[in-house]
C-alpha cells in the first residue's frame, strides 16, 4: 500500500477500488511509462548523461571571459573622486593541447550515455513484462471467480437434492453431510477467488506505478 509500518490503516466497509484501470495492457503500459519511478529515474539518468557529454564536448571550444575594473588613480596618493579609472577586458583562453584528457572525457561521457540508454531499454522491457503479467493474472483471477461462482450454484443445487432425498429416507446422513461439506468448500473457494481478484487489481496498480497513491 506504500504506507509506513507504524501508520494507522482504517479498512473501508466496501471492497470497491476507487480507481478505474486502463481497459487494455497497451493502454496501461502508456501510464506505466509515465508513473513508474524506475523509468522516471532512467530518463533523468539519460538527461544527465547528455548534459555531461555536452560539457565534455565544450572543452574543445575556447573560454571567453569578460573582466571589468574600477579604481582611483592619483599620482600623489591623495583621494580624489575625480580620478576614476575604468578598465574592461575581453579575454579568450583556448587549450591547444590537453594530453588527450579532453578526448578521454568525451569518450567516457559517450559511454555513460550509452549505458543510460541501455538501462532505459532494459527498464522499459521490464515494465512491459510486469504490466502484461499483471493483466494476465487478473484475467485468470476473473475466470477463477466465475468458475467458483458456478461451482457454488451447482453445490447448492446438489445439496438441495440430497436434502430432499435424505428427508425422504432414500439417502444416508453421511451423503447429506458430504454434500453440505462440498457446498461449504465451494463457498470458501469463491471467497478466496473474490479476494484473489482484488489482489490482482493491486498488482496492476503496482505494475502501473500508482499503488502508493491510489488510496490517498
Amino acid at each position: 500500500l506504500g504506507e509506513k509500518p507504524d501508520d494507522d490503516i482504517e479498512l473501508s466497509r466496501t471492497c470497491e477500488c476507487p480507481v478505474t484501470f486502463p481497459a487494455s495492457y497497451k493502454e496501461a503500459v502508456v501510464v506505466a511509462m509515465e508513473k513508474r519511478p524506475e523509468i522516471v529515474q532512467s530518463k533523468e539518468m539519460i538527461q544527465k548523461a547528455r548534459l555531461e557529454l555536452k560539457k565534455a564536448d565544450a572543452t574543445y571550444l575556447p573560454n571567453v571571459d569578460l573582466n571589468g575594473r574600477w579604481y582611483i588613480g592619483s599620482d600623489n596618493l591623495g583621494f580624489n573622486g575625480g580620478s576614476d579609472n575604468y578598465t574592461a577586458a575581453l579575454t579568450m583562453n583556448w587549450d591547444i593541447y590537453t594530453g588527450n584528457s579532453t578526448k578521454s572525457d568525451v569518450v567516457m561521457a559517450k559511454n555513460q550515455l550509452a549505458l543510460a540508454l541501455k538501462n532505459f531499454e532494459k527498464t522499459e522491457l521490464m515494465i512491459h513484462q510486469d504490466v502484461r503479467q499483471a493483466y494476465l493474472n487478473h484475467d485468470d483471477a476473473i475466470q477463477r471467480l466465475d468458475v467458483s461462482a458456478k461451482s457454488v450454484d451447482m453445490a447448492d443445487e446438489s445439496l438441495m437434492l440430497v436434502k430432499q432425498r435424505y428427508e425422504g429416507g432414500s439417502d444416508a446422513v453421511t451423503r447429506y453431510l458430504e454434500a453440505e461439506l462440498a457446498r461449504n468448500r465451494a463457498m470458501i473457494n469463491k471467497a478466496a477467488a473474490f479476494y484473489d481478484e482484488k489482489i490482482a487489481l493491486s498488482d496492476i496498480a503496482k505494475s502501473i506505478g500508482i499503488l502508493s497513491t491510489i488510496w490517498k
